[in-house]
């Protein structure tokens, strides 16, 4: 909810009813007709504002307010010397892209704070570039001392010659640029979902399933009237909600290879197909609603369609607890790594194992046909691909003097293991193994520096990783050689079991044995003077 009015926010202009004090104000002002302590509370407060005080002068102050606190964080910055910064773009209510830029530092503890809001004109990597670099000069932040960027993956922040990254490495070389590695995984499995046209069709028929029953309240009656046992909603495979598309092949096709499950995981198939059939069949319905339902229905009891959901609740299995181990706060960038590696070799291993996804689409048509009895919707999913001998075979025109020639697959199981079961799981592969291998080994050299890790160091670790650190310190720093900062680390780690203690709430003290321990204490101070004397 907005606080700001249009023109009359200050609130020595409450009292007056006849001017629009912005939606917060004027609920405050109700409300305060029934409440008597707010009532004084506000009389209070008009009584006291003072009285030429205007709107141009509330936005001064807090510009005031704005200058002094970048004022301080700048000078943080530099007291610091390097920092690193984090952007972002995000449309606003008046569909304006917005670029937020946010600064980060190390001091006597670690700061990430916004240093910058402004107004995108042009999102090419340049244009970023320069609108970053304005706003930390502004501030008066030399950008040469960034050292490190964070962004999304897209191309105009990551590209090799006109990105954003490359501009800002020029200005500032040795900057490491990270991506979001949840993006990242996101961006993986978008190439997954639209790589091929029986892919883009699946997840089409998704969202056109899900927008179709919500777009009336008849059809959302219908569909509870149906599911009476459950209270779940069809979800929207988009492309920005990294679990959504998950949520949606599960929410209707259940989990991989046990469609049935418990309540909560079981599909909600035979329920959607059954509610299709209830709207295709009414005489209270339009004709082309009716038409869209059947048509929605008939690619649902497609086998090509099941088979096509059950590759990938098989894909999201071990991705999923990936792209939710990415989000969580706290984590450990080494242990991610290995998380994405881990996930590379068991997607290696089932890359060629079409037989296991048929054996749980056959295992689906068990059960849905099974659901669609207890419904009494009489409409069965066809055991395996339609032939496709009725289809004219299209023949590739050939030179005089070629030789070869392409051989199509005559097969439509054959073909849609190559050429969609084989090629999805191929294309997540590639893609992690390209989006997430650049910055592996300096993610392994940063985990060393984190106190949990240190367990599992000693004088062994390489010393190549303090060089790669030197390397990037050394421009400010020039005692950071590779051989101090490996000193300087395990003197860190011998003392860090007495740094980390923490100081005790209380103190618990046995005074008769403290009291014996004076006497005693006393006793031989007592022998010390006597000795003393003699000598």
């Amino acid at each position: 909810m907005s606080y700001r009015g249009t023109q009359s926010e200050a609130s020595q202009s409450l009292s007056n009813t006849n001017i629009d004090h912005g939606t917060f104000l004027e609920l405050i002002l109700l409300i305060s007709k029934f409440d008597p302590i707010l009532k004084s509370h506000l009389d209070h407060v008009t009584k006291n504002a003072p009285k030429n005080s205007s709107n141009d002068d509330e936005c001064k102050k807090v510009g005031r307010g704005s200058f002094i606190m970048k004022r301080i964080i700048a000078e943080e910055v530099k007291e610091s010397e390097m920092y690193s910064i984090q952007i972002d773009t995000t449309q606003d209510i008046k569909v304006e892209d917005q670029c937020s830029i946010i600064i980060q530092n190390v001091n006597d503890s670690v700061n990430e704070r916004l240093i910058g809001v402004s107004n995108v004109i042009s999102s090419t990597g340049k244009s970023m570039f320069e609108l970053v670099s304005n706003i930390l000069m502004e501030n008066g932040i030399d950008i040469k001392y960034c050292i490190g960027s964070a962004t999304d993956g897209a191309s105009n922040m990551q590209g090799q010659y006109q990105g954003f990254s490359k501009f800002l490495s020029d200005a500032s070389p040795g900057q490491i640029h990270v991506w979001c590695h949840a993006h990242l995984l996101n961006l993986v499995m978008i190439d997954a979902t639209s790589k091929t046209m029986e892919c883009t069709i699946f997840f089409g028929l998704l969202n056109s399933c899900a927008v179709f029953i919500k777009d009336s309240y008849k059809r959302m009656n219908l569909w509870k009237e149906i599911g009476t046992e459950t209270n779940r909603r069809l979800v929207n495979a988009n492309d920005t909600r990294w679990w959504s598309k998950d949520a949606a092949v599960r929410s209707i096709f259940g989990r991989f290879g046990s469609p049935g499950g418990n309540q909560n995981d079981e599909g909600l198939y035979g329920i959607l197909v059954t509610t299709l059939k209830h709207i295709s069949s009414s005489h209270s319905i339009k004709n082309d609603i009716k038409c869209n339902a059947r048509s929605l229905m008939k690619h649902l009891l497609s086998y090509k369609t099941v088979i096509t959901a059950q590759l990938y609740l098989r894909l999201f299995e071990h991705t999923t607890p990936l792209s939710k181990y990415l989000q969580t706060n706290g984590m450990d960038i080494l242990k991610s790594q290995r998380m994405v590696n881990t996930t590379i070799k068991d997607l290696e291993t089932i890359c060629r194992d079409f037989k296991e996804v048929k054996k749980a689409a056959d295992n689906f048509l068990v059960w849905a046909n099974k659901k669609s009895d207890e419904l009494e919707t009489n409409e069965v999913i066809v055991n395996g691909f339609l032939s496709e001998d009725s289809v004219r075979k299209r023949k590739r025109k050939r030179m005089f003097d070629e030789i070869l020639e392409d051989q199509p697959f005559d097969d439509p199981e054959e073909k849609f293991k190559i050429n969609v079961h084989n090629h999805v799981i191929d294309t997540v592969i590639m893609t992690l193994k390209e989006r997430f291998s650049k910055y592996e080994s300096l993610f392994a050299d940063f985990s060393i520096l984190d106190p949990k890790n240190f367990k599992d160091t000693d004088q062994t670790i390489s010393h190549k990783a303090f060089e790669r650190l030197s390397h990037l310190i050394m421009r400010f720093d020039s005692n950071a050689t590779a051989n101090s900062l490996r000193l300087e680390f395990f003197d860190f780690k011998s003392k860090w079991p007495k740094l980390c203690q923490k100081v005790p709430s209380d103190y618990n003290i046995d005074y008769e044995n403290d009291s014996d321990q004076s006497d005693n204490d006393m006793s031989d101070l007592q022998l010390n003077k006597q000795s003393c004397k003699k000598t």
